[in-house]
C-alpha cells in the first residue's frame, strides 16, 4: 500500500498538467474503481533497481494494497481524484488523499515529458505511468500499471 500511494503521489508530484479536449471526451472515467493489479518497474542505467507487482480484490479487501480511486468531474476537463485504502484495523476504506488533474488525449503531460496515461472501457480503468530522468550521473525510469474495475456507488463514504 505504502509503496501504491508512494507511486501515486509521485505521479502526482511530476504531473504539472496541461488542458485538454473537452470534459464529454473522458466523462467514462467518473465513478467509483477497486484496484485489481498493480505492477512497478524501476531502472537504474537500464538495470532493474526495484519492481513490486500484485492482484486485489477490491470486493473482499484484506490489506493496506487495497485500493479504492473515486474519479470525480469538477468542470470543463478538470478531475478530482479521491484515493482510500483498507484500513484493517477500521475495517472499513479510509481516506488517503486527494488531486486535481487536467486531461489531453487520455494522457496527463508535464514540462518534463512524463506521462501518465488513463483509459476506461467495459467497466476496467486502466492507468500507466512513465517517468524518466536523465542526469550527468545516471538514468533513471520507472513506469508501472494500474487496473481497477467499477465498484458500486456507496462502496466508500462521500467526501
Amino acid at each position: 500500500m505504502k509503496k501504491l500511494l508512494l507511486s501515486l503521489s509521485l505521479v502526482a508530484t511530476i504531473c504539472l498538467l496541461s488542458s485538454c479536449e473537452g470534459a464529454t471526451g473522458f466523462g467514462g472515467i467518473t465513478g467509483i474503481w477497486g484496484l485489481t493489479h498493480y505492477e512497478f518497474v524501476a531502472y537504474l542505467d537500464g538495470e532493474i533497481f526495484d519492481s513490486d507487482s500484485y492482484d486485489c480484490n477490491p470486493d473482499d479487501p484484506s490489506n493496506g494494497d487495497d485500493e479504492i480511486l473515486v474519479i470525480k468531474h469538477v468542470e470543463g476537463d478538470t478531475y478530482v481524484f479521491q484515493s482510500y485504502y483498507w484500513s484493517n484495523s477500521q475495517k472499513a476504506w479510509a481516506y488517503a488523499n486527494s488531486f486535481s488533474y487536467e486531461i489531453k488525449n487520455g494522457k496527463f503531460v508535464d514540462d518534463e515529458d512524463d506521462i501518465l496515461t488513463i483509459k476506461a472501457s467495459g467497466g476496467k480503468l486502466t492507468i500507466t505511468f512513465e517517468y524518466n530522468e536523465v542526469d550527468d550521473d545516471y538514468t533513471y525510469s520507472e513506469n508501472g500499471k494500474l487496473v481497477f474495475k467499477k465498484m458500486p456507488a456507496g462502496t466508500v463514504p462521500e467526501n
